[in-house]
């Protein structure tokens, strides 16, 4: 998905072997994050075709989730902070940056353990936050309907 790293062996993730997909760094020892919202760690991400040239991503689909192992370390990681990056799908100097569409969803950095991860969440349509909100609507309606009735037949 990310710049093609050639690495052996790894964690499989939806049928893609890490660090042959997408760019891996593995450390070996701990990761200390000074990043923070003030002075954020930028990570442009471009999209690769199967070929490993610059272009769409293969079977990328903007209403799916996803994750994928960027870094991992045998010692941990310390001063994570979600504010402290900022991801960028833009063209960048000589980078071609992400090519597919995202729909309205967008990109974020989590920690797990020893290990950062690149996460994709996909932002739902407004047809169906309307149908949950309708549905949330609904429930509490029929739930104060019963608390009205129950409190009419104790009087």
């Amino acid at each position: 998905m990310l710049a093609r790293t050639n690495t052996e062996g790894g964690s499989k993730i939806r049928g893609h072997v890490t660090g042959t997909n997408w760019s891996l760094l593995n450390i070996s020892g701990a990761l200390n994050i000074t990043a923070d919202n003030t002075t954020p760690f930028n990570i442009s991400i471009n999209s690769v075709t199967a070929g490993n040239l610059s272009g769409s991503a293969v079977n990328f689909d903007p209403t799916q989730s996803y994750s994928w192992v960027i870094v991992t370390t045998t010692g941990g990681i310390t001063g994570f902070t979600a504010n402290g990056f900022l991801t960028t799908t833009a063209s960048f100097s000589s980078t071609p940056g992400f090519q597919n569409s995202l729909g309205s969803g967008g990109f974020f950095l989590s920690q797990s353990g020893n290990d950062l991860f690149l996460n994709f969440t996909p932002v739902p349509e407004p047809s169906t936050q309307v149908s949950l909100l309708a549905g949330l609507v609904l429930l509490t309606g029929g739930a104060l309907r019963r608390r009205y009735k129950a409190q009419r037949r104790m009087s």
